[in-house]
């Protein structure tokens, strides 16, 4: 966490490769898919509908 040298080393590769980049973004995006707004949604009206039906 502490090596600015190894941040930079990764991220200029990340930055020259494409297929790297893609592969990195595409990730990113299944990983961040479960917190979206209409899954957050969701977990509320299920928190709150449980209150309802005791």
């Amino acid at each position: 966490p502490h090596d600015s040298a190894a941040l930079s080393a990764a991220l200029a590769r990340i930055a020259v490769t494409p297929d790297l980049r893609a592969t990195l973004a595409a990730a990113g995006r299944a990983a961040a898919a479960p917190f979206g707004w209409p899954q957050i949604a969701h977990q509320h009206a299920q928190f709150y509908g449980s209150f309802a039906t005791g």
